[in-house]
């Protein structure tokens, strides 16, 4: 095997750097202001807001065969709790055991395949979350199986905002 010279010593890190410069512009979140919403006081508005989270899981994946891959999974991305992503490994994990099961699964919660709303909450723990309740457990009716959960918490990094946490949809 030849020696390495200087010049392909430096090609290689500048390859180096190019790549690094890659992978630190995926880590740089999107930030959604549409789903930013205040902390709510009140049982009925922590709920819808938590739901509009979760409709916006499904818009993602109703949309993301009409998305580049990699554009649909950063909005999924940016969905997720931000202690859940934001390094290579979190975010290989989520792509492979929370955004591709939600693209293959989606249409099993939806009453109307295209209606990312058209999914029924069979229960939530807790049953009446308030303004200071951090996390929320939502079961979604599902068919031809039990109804999975998925937990949302609040995330002080998007304002307050539900954010995904975990998943079994």
């Amino acid at each position: 095997m030849a020696e390495p010279t200087l010049q392909s010593l430096a090609e290689e890190i500048a390859d180096l750097r190019a790549r690094l410069a890659s992978l630190e512009a995926r880590l740089q979140p999107t930030p959604l202001p549409a789903l930013q919403p205040a902390v709510t006081a009140t049982p009925q508005d922590a709920l819808e807001a938590a739901k509009a989270t979760v409709t916006a899981l499904f818009a993602v994946a109703i949309n993301s065969a009409a998305l580049d891959e990699e554009a649909a999974f950063l909005a999924f991305r940016d969905l997720v709790h931000t202690d859940r992503r934001g390094t290579p490994l979190l975010d290989e994990e989520l792509r492979s055991y929370k955004w591709r099961p939600l693209q293959q699964r989606h249409r099993q919660y939806l009453a109307q395949i295209t209606d990312p709303a058209s999914f029924v909450v069979e229960r939530a723990q807790p049953e009446s979350p308030g303004g200071q309740t951090e996390v929320l457990k939502l079961f979604l009716r599902a068919e031809k199986r039990m109804p999975p959960p998925i937990t949302l918490r609040r995330d002080a990094h998007a304002g307050g905002a539900w954010r995904l946490e975990a998943s079994s949809l």
